[in-house]
């Protein structure tokens, strides 16, 4: 028997909802919402109709709908439904659209359905790092990537400003993370210090270093954790001092990019010794 589980969360911070469906089975009829909505099907599959049009819409595949977009879907060969979407209100990326571009507006995409998105992953990470209440650096990171992707991708009416920085502020972020890795760093900051718009300098970053700026903070974290470790230091000791402020973000950063957890990589040095 199914168990259905309907949650919706809001990201207080980016002003944004998630919504998570597990197990659904019901048809949803004919319906729009007053918000833009970036979904995917994380297993199972439906039958979506949407301007005229059937879709069947699979794992992998990106539902894209503009506010008052009708649309109703409902379940293909009994197949329930386990599905995640962002829903972003209007008021909300007319800011970031211009936090990226330098103009708000509203962008229209095109949609409904993208197949084989290479969107997803960055959908399902940012929809993780909200359920999990992740750093904000990171969420408002992965926010912006995202929706810079979206606009790229799929609204070619709303062009992208160029994204170049002289190297000599880009080494100046870089070094500013290496020695400021154990404070609270947020992406105001960095561009504070730098007087270049946060998003320009993310997608500028991004681009030279082939990392972004909140990645390059976690990977100096991790190294410094990793050298903690070896010297027997506690866990929550090593990841406190590398600037980890919560731990079981510290943990999943820590698996993630080493791929053992915390106390095993400790067992290694100091077998005697419990995480």
């Amino acid at each position: 028997m199914c168990r259905e589980t309907r949650t919706i969360q809001r990201d207080p911070e980016l002003k944004i909802e998630i919504c998570t469906f597990r197990e659904v089975v019901h048809r949803f009829p004919l319906h729009f919402h007053d918000h833009y909505v970036i979904g995917c099907i994380v297993s199972g599959r439906r039958k979506l109709f949407c301007s005229g049009k059937t879709f069947e819409v699979k794992p992998g595949d990106l539902l894209l709908f503009n506010p008052r977009h009708p649309h109703s879907c409902e379940e293909l060969d009994g197949w329930p439904l386990d599905y995640r979407s962002i829903h972003v209100s209007g008021e909300t990326m007319r800011a970031t659209v211009g936090a990226i571009t330098g103009t708000p507006e509203l962008p229209v995409f095109r949609g409904p359905l993208h197949p084989h998105s290479e969107l997803v992953p960055l959908l399902e990470e940012l929809h993780e790092m909200i359920l999990h209440n992740d750093h904000p650096f990171r969420r408002e990171e992965a926010y912006l990537l995202l929706v810079e992707t979206l606009l790229r991708d799929c609204s070619p009416t709303v062009p992208l400003p160029p994204a170049a920085v002289p190297e000599s502020q880009l080494a100046a972020v870089s070094r500013f993370l290496e020695t400021g890795y154990a404070r609270n760093i947020t992406l105001d900051e960095l561009a504070h210090r730098t007087g270049i718009g946060k998003y320009r300098l993310l997608r500028a970053f991004t681009r030279s270093r082939g990392i972004s700026p909140c990645r390059y903070l976690e990977s100096i974290r991790i190294s410094c954790v990793v050298k903690l470790l070896a010297q027997g230091f506690p866990s929550a000791e090593a990841a406190v001092l590398a600037g980890f402020a919560d731990q079981s973000h510290f943990t999943r950063v820590f698996k993630r990019t080493i791929g053992v957890t915390p106390g095993q990589y400790r067992h290694i040095f100091t077998p005697e010794a419990r995480p």
